[in-house]
């Protein structure tokens, strides 16, 4: 599979997931220690039910959102850089923070760097 295809899947996991994508200001400002139980209120909070799988799309890998979301089995956590095709079509519920949601539509968007 060359680039702009695996490019095109990732943009199509996107625009397919939309619709159960909840955006968040700011993930790492709830978490401020490294903690489950604070991690799964939040995701409570942002309305992600308790036998949702969830996957968590950060700007930036924060280490107190990382520890935090590890040791809950329904959560995967990552940043930007390391999207994947797989766990955004199996997720029930995306949340993504802001600021990684504009850095994604500036990749893979209409005009993009992705297309260049």
């Amino acid at each position: 599979m060359n680039k702009k295809e695996r490019r095109l899947a990732m943009a199509t996991a996107l625009q397919s997931a939309a619709c159960d994508m909840i955006v968040v200001d700011d993930i790492s400002g709830n978490v401020s220690a490294p903690g489950t139980k604070v991690f799964n209120k939040s995701l409570m909070a942002w309305g992600v039910g308790a036998t949702e799988k969830a996957y968590v799309i950060t700007k930036d890998a924060n280490e107190n959102v990382v520890k935090s979301a590890r040791n809950i089995e329904r959560v995967v956590q990552t940043d930007v850089t390391h999207l994947n095709v797989y766990d955004i079509l199996n997720a029930d519920k995306v949340v993504v923070e802001a600021s990684a949601l504009a850095h994604i539509q500036s990749f893979f968007g209409e005009n993009g760097q992705a297309w260049e």
